[in-house]
């Protein structure tokens, strides 16, 4: 979990710094202790053309990490943006 949240932030901080990654986040905490997260993050599509264009898909590995620590993971584009 921390390694999905560090690279979560990492690249949050290079795009929101560059204005090309938009990043949403959520977190519902229950009555219970537990807590609901929902995350949306996106990349700008020239940017995500750019970092894929060494054959490897920055929101594929995200998905990957995300999908192994338990989160469920779906696909949007929204206004230039391309992202889970």
């Amino acid at each position: 979990m921390k390694k999905l949240l560090s690279l979560f932030v990492l690249i949050l901080s290079i795009g929101l710094l560059s204005g090309c990654v938009k990043g949403v986040f959520h977190v519902k905490v229950n009555k219970d202790g537990s807590a609901d997260l929902n995350y949306d993050l996106g990349f700008e599509s020239t940017l995500l053309g750019f970092a894929s264009s060494d054959g490897q898909n920055p929101i594929e590995e995200i998905r990957k990490q995300a999908e192994e620590q338990g989160f469920t993971v779906a696909n949007y584009k929204e206004n230039g943006y391309t992202g889970i």
